[in-house]
């Protein structure tokens, strides 16, 4: 018996890999209302217009993890729940670490970034990509760097584009006005997007 389930688990674990393969492939990158609900149900918080792109967590420990509404997290973004590098080393000296992790109302999260344990970013903060964040980040918080330190405020960060804007014919830059990720999905299909995408390249010559 022992045998035969040994055999399921290698298939299973064979159709896991080529389904992770395929979706290499897929059209839409971004993870469905399906798979955030299977995160659910292993007790992962995570709110209404919520935006992931193949991100990395732990299921095992999903219990721990609270996104709220409106947060965007970028491709490739690793969100460690616990901690067992001096578990490793040491053995029951060093228990492992567990800590919650919470990103907060229209936050940002860059690509690549990587969250450790026990660690709070507010609302409609901003992760730079590659970012290390290992302290909490505050509201409207920008925080960027290995380790990730907190460099600004994302409402300065907006004054400060409504003058690139401004002075873009000087600039290496061009701006497309267009409605945040969660609002535009509800309106227009992933088509439709690029079709603006394509417009506004051929307005500005590129």
């Amino acid at each position: 018996m022992r045998k035969l389930w040994e055999k399921i688990r290698w298939i299973m674990r064979g159709f896991k890999r080529t389904l992770l393969f395929l979706s290499q492939f897929w059209d839409d990158r971004y993870y469905t209302e399906v798979d955030m609900d299977r995160w659910r149900s292993l007790g992962a918080k995570i709110g209404k217009d919520v935006q992931i792109q193949h991100l990395k967590v732990d299921e095992r420990f999903a219990r721990l993890l609270e996104i709220d509404d409106e947060a965007n997290i970028a491709e490739g973004t690793n969100i460690v729940l616990h901690d067992s590098s001096l578990n490793n080393l040491f053995g029951e000296d060093c228990p492992v670490k567990f800590g919650k992790v919470k990103i907060g109302k229209a936050t940002y999260i860059g690509r690549n970034a990587i969250i450790l344990c026990g660690v709070n970013i507010g609302k409609y903060a901003l992760i730079g990509a590659g970012a290390l964040v290992v302290t909490d980040v505050p509201d409207y918080g920008v925080a960027m760097g290995v380790p990730a330190k907190v460099v600004g405020d994302t409402r300065e960060l907006k004054e400060r584009q409504k003058q690139q804007i401004e002075e873009q014919e000087s600039s290496p830059y061009r701006f497309l006005r267009i409605k945040r990720w969660h609002e535009r999905h509800k309106i227009m299909t992933n088509d439709e997007v690029e079709e603006v995408y394509q417009a506004f390249f051929k307005d500005v010559g590129w």
